[in-house]
């Protein structure tokens, strides 16, 4: 079955139920020099998501630049691998630079 046809005609379905709950409620709208009055308050909404997704496209295909590849840090070793090869000693305590006591 063509799912994204369904999926389609249920968005375009739940699109025509949201204008017609919403076609009595009206707004006005002020843009600096000019009022507009009783426009649909869905008109309204899809205008503004209309200039939303205009105003993101630069930024959508804004090709990103390369980054350059961090140099690798080198992590300090744990107090428990500074010790030295032969101990077994898991107690830090009895330590003194490197050596067990």
């Amino acid at each position: 079955m063509p799912w994204r046809l369904i999926g389609f005609i249920i968005l375009l379905v739940l699109i025509v139920v949201f204008i017609g709950f919403n076609i009595g409620n009206v707004a006005t709208v002020s843009l600096v020099f000019k009022t507009y009055t009783d426009i649909p308050v869905f008109i309204i909404i899809f205008i503004s998501i209309a200039i939303g997704m205009i105003i993101m496209l630069p930024f959508t295909f804004k090709r990103r630049q390369p980054r350059e590849p961090k140099a690798p840090r080198e992590s300090k070793p744990s107090r428990r691998t500074r010790k030295s090869a032969g101990s077994t000693s898991t107690d830090v305590s009895t330590e003194v630079q490197g050596e067990t006591l």
